[in-house]
């Protein structure tokens, strides 16, 4: 592809949001791009491009400001292009347009800004709402009801002023134990149990084998949060069947470089969206005509 223009759109990857799904995701991308690119001779490291859009003021909003800070300049330094105070007004099928009016050509727009609540809930009427969420007591219950719960990232569970638990797997796990456990006590006429969790921490995968974290109040960053992570991703696995697979498959990751797979895609008969252009038409005789 000679246009120059074009090839930086096909080769810039635009990933709007930049919380633990939008880094972690911008941070592999860019590292798997850039050991992808030198199986490919005409494609050089320069003209890759992954940009991630953050309408905060910074990115990893979700952990304290120094290690976001660390994780931000760790990144930019690899090469990646971070846009904070900036939100996404359209995403074209050839481009993104910007807050400040500007446009970004790309083919490619992954989005991780953050979640809203499934429309299914729309439909059900005479659930009370807390900003679009199922409103909770802090027992997990659906206000107004006894028998209906509510957790995970349908619920907004109370936790006065206004607030909620956030929509992390952490703490939906949690909510799953705790409501098994009140409608069993709800069943045995018992008193009823509020949810009550002090999340343990939270980690940041950056790629390259660097991450960022806060485990019971200390900060690490570098390779020591990345071998944390991994060891926290490693204990939640459910056999040590898998365990021991996903080991063998890290070991092996160490000594050789990923594998580049490229997906034949072929191009489309406008007059016959069903035949790839590859592909010989074949002829269907006209029913009228073998009468």
């Amino acid at each position: 592809l000679n246009d120059a223009e074009q090839r930086k759109a096909l080769l810039r990857i635009v990933i709007v949001g930049a919380n633990f799904t939008g880094v972690e995701l911008a941070g592999e991308y860019q590292d798997f791009l850039m050991e992808a690119c030198k199986s490919y001779r005409r494609i050089r490291a320069s003209e890759i491009s992954v940009v991630v859009i953050e309408i905060a003021d910074r990115i990893l909003q979700a952990i304290d400001e120094d290690l976001a800070s660390y994780a931000a300049v760790h990144l930019k330094r690899r090469g990646l292009d971070i846009r904070a105070k900036t939100s996404v007004l359209e995403v074209c099928e050839e481009k993104v347009i910007l807050s400040d009016n500007s446009s970004l050509p790309t083919y490619t727009c992954i989005w991780a800004a953050g979640i809203a609540p499934n429309p299914l809930l729309d439909k059900m009427e005479g659930l009370p709402r807390e900003k679009g969420w199922i409103s909770t007591e802090p027992t997990l219950q659906v206000k107004g009801f006894d028998n209906v719960w509510a957790i995970g990232d349908l619920a907004h569970v109370d936790l006065g002023g206004g607030k909620s638990y956030g929509a992390t797997a952490q703490n939906a796990v949690r909510e799953g134990t705790q409501v098994a456990k009140n409608i069993l006590r709800s069943i045995n006429k018992l008193r009823l149990e509020p949810f009550r969790y002090n999340p343990v921490g939270s980690l940041a995968a950056l790629g390259c084998r660097t991450a960022v974290a806060k485990v019971f109040g200390i900060k690490i960053a570098g390779f020591v949060a990345w071998w944390l992570f991994r060891t926290v991703y490693l204990a939640k696995m459910p056999s040590w069947s898998r365990r021991i697979r996903i080991v063998m498959d890290w070991t092996t990751d160490l000594f050789f470089k990923r594998d580049v797979v490229q997906l034949g895609v072929p191009r489309i008969n406008p007059s016959r969206p069903d035949i790839p252009l590859m592909e010989r038409a074949v002829e269907v005789p006209d029913p009228s005509m073998m009468k």
